[in-house]
Protein backbone atom coordinates (compact mmCIF):
# COMPACT_ATOMS: atom_id res chain seq x y z
CA UNK A 1 0.00 0.00 0.00
CA UNK A 2 2.71 2.48 1.00
CA UNK A 3 4.58 1.25 -2.31
CA UNK A 4 1.08 2.20 -4.15
CA UNK A 5 0.57 5.38 -2.64
CA UNK A 6 4.47 6.67 -3.48
CA UNK A 7 3.88 6.09 -7.04
CA UNK A 8 0.37 7.96 -7.29
CA UNK A 9 2.21 10.91 -5.77
CA UNK A 10 5.23 10.49 -8.58
CA UNK A 11 2.98 10.11 -10.72
CA UNK A 12 1.40 13.20 -10.03
CA UNK A 13 4.63 14.91 -9.55
CA UNK A 14 5.79 13.94 -13.13
CA UNK A 15 2.56 15.48 -14.64
CA UNK A 16 2.56 18.57 -13.12
CA UNK A 17 5.58 19.22 -14.22
CA UNK A 18 4.90 17.91 -17.14
CA UNK A 19 2.53 20.59 -17.74
CA UNK A 20 4.02 23.37 -16.55
CA UNK A 21 7.06 23.02 -19.02
CA UNK A 22 4.59 22.71 -21.84
CA UNK A 23 2.98 25.66 -20.86
CA UNK A 24 6.10 27.61 -20.48
CA UNK A 25 7.20 26.21 -23.43
CA UNK A 26 3.49 27.24 -25.27
CA UNK A 27 4.02 30.78 -23.68
CA UNK A 28 8.01 31.05 -25.45
CA UNK A 29 7.15 30.01 -28.26
CA UNK A 30 4.07 32.00 -28.94
CA UNK A 31 5.64 35.66 -28.18
CA UNK A 32 4.17 37.28 -31.62
CA UNK A 33 0.74 36.04 -30.61
CA UNK A 34 0.71 37.23 -27.35
CA UNK A 35 2.09 40.59 -28.60
CA UNK A 36 -0.57 40.95 -31.24
CA UNK A 37 -3.24 40.01 -28.66
CA UNK A 38 -1.57 42.79 -26.23
CA UNK A 39 -1.21 45.44 -29.35
CA UNK A 40 -4.92 44.43 -29.89
CA UNK A 41 -6.20 45.31 -26.54
CA UNK A 42 -3.73 48.58 -26.31
CA UNK A 43 -5.87 49.84 -29.21
CA UNK A 44 -9.07 48.88 -27.82
CA UNK A 45 -8.34 50.66 -24.58
CA UNK A 46 -7.07 54.00 -26.40
CA UNK A 47 -10.17 54.14 -28.25
CA UNK A 48 -12.44 54.12 -25.71
CA UNK A 49 -10.24 56.49 -23.40
CA UNK A 50 -10.33 58.59 -26.29
CA UNK A 51 -13.95 58.32 -27.05
CA UNK A 52 -14.58 59.14 -22.83
CA UNK A 53 -12.27 62.09 -22.72
CA UNK A 54 -13.51 64.15 -25.61
CA UNK A 55 -16.74 64.59 -23.96
CA UNK A 56 -15.41 65.58 -20.76
CA UNK A 57 -12.48 67.96 -22.38
CA UNK A 58 -15.06 69.66 -24.06
CA UNK A 59 -17.14 70.06 -20.88
CA UNK A 60 -14.16 71.15 -18.82
CA UNK A 61 -13.83 73.87 -21.92
CA UNK A 62 -17.19 75.01 -21.70
CA UNK A 63 -17.43 75.53 -18.29
CA UNK A 64 -13.79 77.57 -18.18
CA UNK A 65 -15.11 79.95 -21.18
CA UNK A 66 -18.14 79.99 -19.14
CA UNK A 67 -16.45 81.21 -16.10
CA UNK A 68 -14.15 83.55 -17.92
CA UNK A 69 -17.22 85.41 -19.50
CA UNK A 70 -19.04 85.36 -16.23
CA UNK A 71 -15.83 87.08 -14.84
CA UNK A 72 -15.81 89.74 -17.84
CA UNK A 73 -19.69 90.89 -17.08
CA UNK A 74 -18.50 91.05 -13.36
CA UNK A 75 -15.69 93.42 -14.06
CA UNK A 76 -17.96 95.46 -16.65
CA UNK A 77 -20.41 95.81 -14.09
CA UNK A 78 -17.53 97.43 -11.99
CA UNK A 79 -16.36 99.36 -14.23
CA UNK A 80 -19.81 100.73 -15.03
CA UNK A 81 -20.23 101.31 -11.39
CA UNK A 82 -16.66 103.03 -11.22
CA UNK A 83 -17.76 105.07 -14.19
CA UNK A 84 -21.09 106.55 -12.85
CA UNK A 85 -19.49 107.53 -9.60
CA UNK A 86 -16.62 109.14 -11.98
CA UNK A 87 -19.04 110.76 -14.33
CA UNK A 88 -20.91 113.18 -11.59
CA UNK A 89 -17.40 113.89 -10.43
CA UNK A 90 -15.95 115.00 -13.65
CA UNK A 91 -18.97 117.41 -14.42
CA UNK A 92 -18.42 119.06 -10.52
CA UNK A 93 -14.56 119.36 -11.27
CA UNK A 94 -15.71 121.04 -14.89
CA UNK A 95 -17.88 123.52 -13.26
CA UNK A 96 -15.44 123.95 -9.87
CA UNK A 97 -12.70 125.11 -12.57
CA UNK A 98 -14.86 127.24 -14.82
CA UNK A 99 -16.22 128.84 -11.42
CA UNK A 100 -12.41 129.25 -10.34
CA UNK A 101 -11.51 131.22 -13.67
CA UNK A 102 -14.16 133.06 -12.95
CA UNK A 103 -13.77 134.36 -9.55
CA UNK A 104 -9.73 134.89 -10.82
CA UNK A 105 -10.92 137.46 -13.69
CA UNK A 106 -13.13 138.90 -11.12
CA UNK A 107 -10.32 139.14 -9.02
CA UNK A 108 -7.96 140.80 -11.89
CA UNK A 109 -10.77 143.31 -12.96
CA UNK A 110 -10.96 144.50 -8.93
CA UNK A 111 -7.51 145.07 -9.06
CA UNK A 112 -7.60 146.97 -12.20
CA UNK A 113 -10.57 148.87 -11.61
CA UNK A 114 -9.98 149.69 -7.81
CA UNK A 115 -11.58 152.96 -7.86
CA UNK A 116 -14.90 151.48 -9.31
CA UNK A 117 -17.76 149.45 -8.13
CA UNK A 118 -17.09 145.60 -8.56
CA UNK A 119 -19.27 142.82 -7.97
CA UNK A 120 -19.49 139.18 -8.80
CA UNK A 121 -22.70 137.24 -9.36
CA UNK A 122 -23.87 133.83 -10.45
CA UNK A 123 -26.29 133.00 -12.93
CA UNK A 124 -29.66 131.59 -11.82
CA UNK A 125 -31.85 131.77 -14.73
CA UNK A 126 -31.19 131.74 -18.47
CA UNK A 127 -34.18 130.42 -21.09
CA UNK A 128 -32.94 128.09 -23.68
CA UNK A 129 -35.98 129.49 -25.89
CA UNK A 130 -33.51 133.10 -25.49
CA UNK A 131 -30.47 131.55 -24.90
CA UNK A 132 -28.83 135.17 -26.23
CA UNK A 133 -30.99 137.39 -25.17
CA UNK A 134 -30.43 137.45 -21.22
CA UNK A 135 -29.75 136.14 -18.18
CA UNK A 136 -30.91 136.57 -14.37
CA UNK A 137 -27.90 136.86 -11.95
CA UNK A 138 -28.21 136.01 -7.54
CA UNK A 139 -27.00 139.90 -6.85
CA UNK A 140 -29.71 142.95 -6.62
CA UNK A 141 -29.76 146.16 -4.74
CA UNK A 142 -29.11 144.68 -1.55
CA UNK A 143 -25.59 143.78 -2.81
CA UNK A 144 -24.94 147.35 -4.44
CA UNK A 145 -26.13 146.13 -8.19
CA UNK A 146 -27.62 149.12 -10.06
CA UNK A 147 -28.45 150.06 -13.49
CA UNK A 148 -26.17 150.44 -16.53
CA UNK A 149 -23.30 148.22 -14.78
CA UNK A 150 -21.35 146.20 -17.29
CA UNK A 151 -21.52 142.51 -17.29
CA UNK A 152 -17.98 140.59 -17.97
CA UNK A 153 -17.39 136.88 -18.51
CA UNK A 154 -13.72 136.09 -17.47
CA UNK A 155 -12.42 139.26 -18.33
CA UNK A 156 -14.81 140.37 -21.46
CA UNK A 157 -17.81 142.36 -21.83
CA UNK A 158 -21.02 140.87 -21.99
CA UNK A 159 -24.15 142.69 -21.52
CA UNK A 160 -25.36 145.28 -19.26
CA UNK A 161 -27.49 145.47 -16.75
CA UNK A 162 -30.98 146.39 -17.29
CA UNK A 163 -33.61 145.47 -14.47
CA UNK A 164 -32.37 145.15 -10.67
CA UNK A 165 -34.93 144.00 -7.37
CA UNK A 166 -33.32 144.05 -3.66
CA UNK A 167 -32.18 140.39 -4.30
CA UNK A 168 -31.84 139.85 -8.48
CA UNK A 169 -30.75 141.53 -11.07
CA UNK A 170 -31.53 140.92 -15.40
CA UNK A 171 -28.73 141.29 -17.59
CA UNK A 172 -29.37 142.09 -21.41
CA UNK A 173 -26.52 140.36 -23.39
CA UNK A 174 -24.74 141.95 -26.27
CA UNK A 175 -26.09 139.38 -28.44
CA UNK A 176 -29.56 139.97 -28.10
CA UNK A 177 -30.35 140.62 -31.97
CA UNK A 178 -33.75 141.48 -30.57
CA UNK A 179 -33.11 144.71 -28.33
CA UNK A 180 -30.64 147.84 -29.29
CA UNK A 181 -28.24 148.33 -26.79
CA UNK A 182 -25.31 150.63 -27.68
CA UNK A 183 -21.97 150.96 -26.23
CA UNK A 184 -19.27 153.46 -26.78
CA UNK A 185 -16.46 151.53 -27.32
CA UNK A 186 -12.42 152.45 -28.83
CA UNK A 187 -10.33 150.79 -31.19
CA UNK A 188 -7.10 150.58 -30.26
CA UNK A 189 -5.03 150.77 -33.47
CA UNK A 190 -0.85 151.65 -34.17
CA UNK A 191 -2.03 154.91 -35.12
CA UNK A 192 -4.08 156.13 -32.50
CA UNK A 193 -7.63 155.51 -30.84
CA UNK A 194 -10.85 155.25 -33.20
CA UNK A 195 -13.93 155.96 -31.47
CA UNK A 196 -17.31 154.32 -32.34
CA UNK A 197 -20.40 152.47 -31.30
CA UNK A 198 -21.27 149.33 -30.64
CA UNK A 199 -24.62 149.26 -31.91
CA UNK A 200 -25.52 145.44 -32.70
CA UNK A 201 -24.53 141.59 -32.70
CA UNK A 202 -24.30 139.47 -36.67
CA UNK A 203 -25.39 135.77 -35.75
CA UNK A 204 -24.17 134.84 -38.74
CA UNK A 205 -20.63 135.90 -38.89
CA UNK A 206 -20.57 135.80 -34.79
CA UNK A 207 -19.22 139.42 -33.80
CA UNK A 208 -20.15 142.22 -32.72
CA UNK A 209 -21.12 145.43 -35.49
CA UNK A 210 -19.12 148.58 -34.55
CA UNK A 211 -20.15 151.85 -36.61
CA UNK A 212 -20.47 155.21 -36.30
CA UNK A 213 -16.37 155.88 -36.18
CA UNK A 214 -14.93 159.58 -35.52
CA UNK A 215 -11.50 158.94 -37.73
CA UNK A 216 -10.52 157.27 -40.96
CA UNK A 217 -7.60 155.80 -39.42
CA UNK A 218 -6.26 152.51 -40.94
CA UNK A 219 -8.16 149.76 -39.22
CA UNK A 220 -6.14 145.83 -39.19
CA UNK A 221 -7.60 142.43 -38.20
CA UNK A 222 -6.99 141.83 -34.67
CA UNK A 223 -6.24 145.50 -33.31
CA UNK A 224 -8.37 144.93 -29.70
CA UNK A 225 -11.20 146.58 -29.01
CA UNK A 226 -12.08 148.70 -25.23
CA UNK A 227 -15.19 150.35 -23.98
CA UNK A 228 -14.60 154.08 -24.04
CA UNK A 229 -16.99 155.24 -21.18
CA UNK A 230 -18.31 158.00 -22.98
CA UNK A 231 -21.70 157.65 -22.30
CA UNK A 232 -21.23 158.78 -19.05
CA UNK A 233 -22.65 155.74 -17.82
CA UNK A 234 -20.04 153.00 -18.75
CA UNK A 235 -16.84 152.02 -17.27
CA UNK A 236 -13.76 152.95 -19.87
CA UNK A 237 -10.98 150.20 -20.90
CA UNK A 238 -13.07 147.22 -20.10
CA UNK A 239 -12.07 144.48 -23.03
CA UNK A 240 -14.80 143.87 -25.48
CA UNK A 241 -12.94 141.57 -28.31
CA UNK A 242 -10.55 142.25 -31.08
CA UNK A 243 -11.24 142.98 -34.88
CA UNK A 244 -11.68 140.57 -37.72
CA UNK A 245 -13.41 142.21 -40.33
CA UNK A 246 -13.47 145.75 -41.85
CA UNK A 247 -16.27 146.57 -44.42
CA UNK A 248 -16.24 150.18 -45.99
CA UNK A 249 -19.20 151.60 -47.70
CA UNK A 250 -17.18 154.72 -48.96
CA UNK A 251 -14.30 156.90 -47.05
CA UNK A 252 -17.22 158.01 -44.30
CA UNK A 253 -19.15 154.59 -43.47
CA UNK A 254 -17.31 151.99 -42.27
CA UNK A 255 -18.64 148.55 -40.29
CA UNK A 256 -15.96 146.75 -38.35
CA UNK A 257 -16.54 143.42 -37.11
CA UNK A 258 -15.62 142.60 -33.74
CA UNK A 259 -15.30 138.61 -32.56
CA UNK A 260 -16.31 138.86 -28.79
CA UNK A 261 -13.89 137.17 -26.28
CA UNK A 262 -16.51 136.00 -24.14
CA UNK A 263 -18.12 132.88 -24.34
CA UNK A 264 -21.55 133.18 -24.44
CA UNK A 265 -22.63 129.35 -23.45
CA UNK A 266 -20.78 129.10 -20.53
CA UNK A 267 -22.12 131.80 -18.12
CA UNK A 268 -21.85 130.64 -14.91
CA UNK A 269 -20.50 133.23 -12.88
CA UNK A 270 -19.89 137.24 -14.14
CA UNK A 271 -18.41 140.29 -13.15
CA UNK A 272 -20.38 143.05 -12.87
CA UNK A 273 -18.38 146.94 -12.70
CA UNK A 274 -20.07 150.34 -12.25
CA UNK A 275 -19.13 154.06 -11.67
Amino acid sequence: MRKLGFSRFLLICVVTVTCVASLIFFLLKEVRIRQSISQYISNISLTVSSAMSYPLSSAKNFLSDFNSVDELRKENSKLNEKLSILEPNEKKLKDLISENESLRASLDIKNSFASQTVLTGKVINRSTLAWLDWISLDVGHEDGVFENMLVLSNGYLIGKITQVTSKFSTVDLLTNTGKSIEIPIKISTSTGDIYGILTGFDVHKNSYLITKLNKKLDITKGNPVFTSGLDGQTVANVKVGEVVEIISEDELNRTVYVSPGANFDDLAYVTLIGE
